[in-house]
């Protein structure tokens, strides 16, 4: 699903549509819909296989869209 989503250009690192084959950084700014809702996060950390628990601490909600 996520190689269709990049595909179609609705995943936006850093305002940019990227592909399935880009290397997240820490700082980068992740866009996505779901729905009619728009989502965006900031890398905080990464992690080579983090555990469920540990990977929701690796990025941190943006609140309103446009917003860094």
């Amino acid at each position: 699903m996520a190689n269709e989503a990049c595909d179609a250009k609705r995943i936006m690192v850093n305002d940019l549509p990227q592909r399935a084959s880009y290397d997240v950084k820490i700082g980068d700014k992740i866009s996505f819909f779901m729905g009619e809702r728009e989502i965006s996060v900031r890398v905080t950390s990464l992690a080579e296989s983090p555990r469920k628990q540990e990977a929701a601490l690796m990025y941190k909600n943006i609140d309103a869209p446009g917003r860094q």
